[in-house]
């Protein structure tokens, strides 16, 4: 997906059964909904210039978050730092896992955890 200056918003992304989904957004609002049925563990690359992404994460969809940034806050609820990467809790041992690598300039980043 490319994104210019807008709001956007995305659902379901697991129902593409895609190995590799990529976001390219210059300035807005993003929301992305990583519920579905993932058929195999994915990798999500965000780029965001200037703006918010909210990450709609269901419960026991394993998630590892690099986030390479400059001036981009993160809100890592229910996310553990190890090393570099935040990780979900049942990363080890969730069924299916999506790897996110978030390179952003300025900005905020909220996890929201949904059933």
């Amino acid at each position: 997906f490319e994104v210019g200056a807008a709001e956007f918003t995305a659902r379901n992304l697991g129902n593409l059964n895609a190995d590799r989904i990529e976001v390219d957004a210059g300035v807005g609002s993003i929301s992305l909904g990583l519920e579905g049925r993932w058929q195999r563990d994915a990798e999500l690359d965000i780029g965001m210039g200037l703006g918010s992404l909210e990450l709609r994460i269901p419960e026991g969809l394993g998630i590892r978050l690099r986030k390479k940034s400059f001036l981009t806050s993160l809100d890592s609820q229910g996310l553990v730092k190890r090393g570099d990467v935040y990780e979900s809790l049942d990363w080890d041992r969730a069924d299916r896992r999506v790897s996110i690598e978030l390179d952003a300039a300025f900005g905020s980043v909220s996890v929201v955890w949904i059933n």
